[in-house]
């Protein structure tokens, strides 16, 4: 009745079409997709493929390109996260983390789209910010790598908007990349832990910034194997001495770690200092900082110089003019195979 037309196209098993006209003005919308031959248990040949695809698998999020909307400059700067795991009649469950915070989770499908290669995708799409904003992107599963990426090398990413109250709206373009996840597979190799938050601030009661101590910044930490864990090495809290804080010990942040094997994923928190002179006396401020990411042993051999954990931490802005936002800046949480 409002005019608008879907045109839908069938041929054996795929599907294909448009959507246009009426409310959407002059925009086109295009759909594609396939019917779920890994529904019907009787066809031996589908169950067979989707063997090749079953499983659990972890996908890091790091940015490609990205676009603060207004004066705050909000947009993150952290990698994101997401499991997805294939299952039984081609169901894929979808759940992360994105880089500001926001929990994603979705019920999805493997399709797989016959005559086009092996690969099959899992659609992930979530309406975000009561329904005005959204992250989405097709993640491809590789059966033969049993990797997972986009298809980036021709312009298909990971896309997340964030309208936000005006200044604080951003968009992002994502990369995806992981594979088939395995406890093993994380544990065999140590690693060390970074964080990169150079640019965060803490402004003072006399209205200006004060820059976050970049020496204390942990980076290098080492993290490694022992039994069926990561265990990281433990904090040494920065003392004053001679009128100025030391912070040459190792983990002078007092980074806390907490690894959950089964599943790839970490979290903690972490502290950045801030260290500046007000009325000629010293003044040493602690922001307690909390940080999660994710492990991605397997990867497309294009990333595979890549981090192989990548996450993001959230720094409280406290800058008194965008207190109304109530934003957290989320910086780059790395971790990287030992040398």
């Amino acid at each position: 009745p409002g005019g608008t037309v879907l045109a839908l196209y069938l041929r054996q098993n795929r599907m294909w079409g448009t959507l246009a006209g009426g409310a959407l003005g002059s925009e086109t919308l295009t759909l594609d997709g396939a019917r779920n031959r890994f529904a019907e248990r009787a066809d031996l040949a589908a169950q067979s493929t989707l063997g090749q695809f079953r499983g659990y698998y972890t996908v890091a999020l790091p940015i490609a390109d990205q676009l603060s909307l207004g004066s705050a400059n909000a947009a993150p700067q952290g990698s994101g996260y997401l499991t997805v795991t294939v299952g039984n009649g081609g169901s894929a469950q979808i759940a992360g983390v994105l880089a500001d915070g926001t929990k994603v989770s979705q019920a999805s499908r493997l399709i797989l789209f016959e005559g086009c290669g092996t690969e099959a995708c899992v659609p992930f799409f979530v309406p975000l910010y009561g329904k005005q904003g959204w992250a989405g992107g097709l993640l491809w599963i590789a059966p033969e790598t049993r990797t997972v990426s986009t298809d980036w090398s021709l312009g298909w990413l990971v896309r997340w908007e964030k309208p936000g109250m005006g200044p604080d709206g951003f968009s992002e373009l994502l990369y995806a990349y992981g594979g088939y996840y395995s406890a093993s597979a994380a544990l065999a190799a140590n690693y060390v832990f970074g964080i990169d938050a150079t640019s965060a601030t803490y402004y003072t009661s006399a209205g200006w910034a004060a820059p976050v101590v970049y020496a204390a910044q942990p980076w290098g930490v080492p993290v490694d194997v022992s039994g069926n864990r990561l265990v990281m090495a433990r904090g040494v809290k920065p003392v004053l001495s001679g009128g100025y804080y030391d912070y040459s010990g190792m983990n002078c942040a007092m980074t806390t770690w907490s690894f959950m094997a089964g599943t790839g994923i970490f979290k903690g928190k972490l502290n950045l200092y801030f260290d500046y002179e007000q009325g000629g006396v010293l003044q040493h401020k602690t922001l307690s900082v909390p940080y999660a990411g994710v492990l991605t042993p397997l990867r497309d051999p294009t990333f595979a110089a890549w981090p192989t954990g990548k996450g993001y931490c959230l720094v409280p802005e406290t800058d008194p003019a965008l207190s109304v936002y109530r934003l957290k800046r989320s910086f780059n949480v790395v971790l990287m195979d030992a040398p």
